[in-house]
């Protein structure tokens, strides 16, 4: 299970995951057109990511363990 929040967001999101703590879960977000903007490995239950440099506009996200896609969602930029 993976939480985004808060959507929409403005200068930072937080992503938690309720997977083992040993687990890692590989956050990817893409932009509107499908490009590849962020890509971080999460070790713990949650992480807070910096969006600061991120436009405004409708991103995706795609969360994925060594299984293969757990999760994905859409997050909203709006500074």
């Amino acid at each position: 299970h993976i939480v985004v929040l808060p959507n929409p967001a403005e200068n930072y999101f937080t992503v938690t995951h309720s997977l083992n703590q040993n687990q890692s879960v590989q956050f990817i977000l893409f932009n509107s057109t499908g490009k590849e903007i962020l890509n971080k490995n999460i070790f713990s239950g949650s992480q807070t990511i910096d969006i600061n440099n991120l436009s405004n506009g409708i991103y995706f996200w795609q969360a994925n363990t060594s299984e293969g896609n757990i999760s994905n969602g859409k997050l909203v930029i709006l500074k």
